[in-house]
């Protein structure tokens, strides 16, 4: 009879053991441990990788600096690195009341020429001036005289980029409407007779990046002005530097 109830009371206890093991709940937690040491995991990739990103409400004084964010961004954009993007309504809340942009980035409206892309970056981080063959016309230099006098960045972006359809206008000529007339000829005369498209782009960057440093605003408030070149192709920026 004992040996009966203690088969009994083995037979129970083994059944409960089973059940536990098996149990929805225990999987349950041993795959929420799982995967939350995971997301930590990935979590702290990227929260490692986030440390040469701008923080809008920050305001940059050091032209070098600012020139270091471009050159991570476009470093993350061409290894296919993006920064989180998750942090837009955080980002649109910071600068509801105001911005603080470090750089000024003077380059051309070409739909394949977007520098808040090549160079990586969010809103409220570069204030960009856009037009045909990146000139500095009058309301180029406006723009720019606002951003360094008034938002206070520090840096001066002018990026050509390469097959520019606006120099290879001015290098191969034409007839033009009267608009666009005006923007070929202001390009005309920084590329001087050149022939050759790539290098007609390099010295309008050039052209233009002299212009700027000579307003009287951007002497005034010592911004740095340097030029750049976008590569379409491999969506690498080199730096005149």
């Amino acid at each position: 009879m004992r040996r009966k109830i203690l088969a009994i009371a083995i037979s129970v206890m083994l059944l409960a053991a089973l059940v536990a093991c098996g149990s929805p709940g225990a999987q349950t937690d041993t795959q929420t441990s799982t995967q939350n040491s995971g997301t930590a995991d990935t979590g702290q990739a990227v929260a490692d990788f986030q440390t040469d990103v701008h923080n809008p409400a920050a305001e940059v004084t050091d032209a070098s600096e600012a020139l270091q964010y471009l050159k991570d961004g476009n470093r993350r954009y061409v290894e296919d690195k993006g920064i989180n993007r998750d942090t837009n309504a955080a980002d649109r809340d910071v600068l509801k009341d105001g911005q603080k942009p470090f750089a000024i980035v003077l380059t051309c409206s070409d739909s394949r020429d977007s520098p808040e892309i090549y160079f990586d970056q969010k809103l409220g981080d570069i204030f960009v001036i856009r037009n045909a063959g990146n000139i500095a016309d009058i309301t180029a230099l406006g723009s720019m005289e606002y951003a360094a006098e008034h938002l206070h960045a520090p840096l001066v972006v002018v990026v050509g980029h390469s097959s520019c359809g606006a120099v290879t206008a001015a290098v191969q000529g034409g007839t033009f409407p009267e608009a666009l007339e005006s923007i070929v000829n202001t390009i005309k005369a920084s590329i001087g007779n050149e022939t050759d498209v790539d290098t007609a782009i390099h010295t309008n960057v050039d052209s233009v990046v002299s212009k700027i440093k000579n307003d009287e605003i951007a002497k005034s408030q010592k911004v740095t002005v340097i030029g750049a070149y976008y590569n379409i192709v491999t969506g690498e920026v080199t730096w005149n530097d």
